[in-house]
């Protein structure tokens, strides 16, 4: 049985969006990348709906009951744009699920001399650069806790 519509944002390869598909949720998957958008398509179900894009294509996709987002805010800017966005996808009584990067994780690897660099503050990180090693880089924003709940949580 059917448990709803449930969006992954920032799907990559589709991992998320299989699980979803298997709780019983119609499984929708957005990612900027349509290389990863490719990968997705080749290897899960073909029930699941792909489409390529930003957060501000969130909007367009009508009501979801669920939104994830896992290992993607990291690299928005702006959280506020992205909460208006979500807050357009889900009803009332949605639920916004994340999982992303912590300062303390981030502090452990610029210590160890991993993928982070150019952070700001080795002891409480809040901004830096993420580098693949293959010439691609990316900026990062860590936030904490608090600052999701406050952008994030209704008031």
């Amino acid at each position: 049985s059917s448990s709803g519509r449930a969006v992954d944002f920032g799907c990559g390869t589709g991992g998320l969006c299989e699980r979803l598909r298997a709780m019983g949720f119609r499984a929708v998957g957005l990612d900027q990348s349509a290389s990863m958008i490719d990968v997705a398509r080749a290897k899960t179900s073909p029930a699941i709906e792909y489409r390529i894009g930003s957060h501000a294509d969130l909007p367009s996709l009508g009501t979801a009951q669920v939104l994830t987002c896992s290992l993607v805010l990291n690299y928005l800017p702006r959280l506020d744009d992205f909460a208006r966005d979500a807050e357009a996808l889900l009803p009332p009584g949605g639920i916004l699920v994340t999982a992303d990067l912590n300062r303390p994780y981030i502090a452990e690897c610029l210590a160890a001399r991993l993928i982070y660099e150019d952070f700001d503050s080795l002891d409480e990180p809040r901004a830096g650069v993420l580098n693949f090693g293959n010439g691609v880089s990316v900026p990062l924003t860590i936030r904490s806790e608090g600052e999701y709940d406050d952008l994030l949580l209704p008031r």
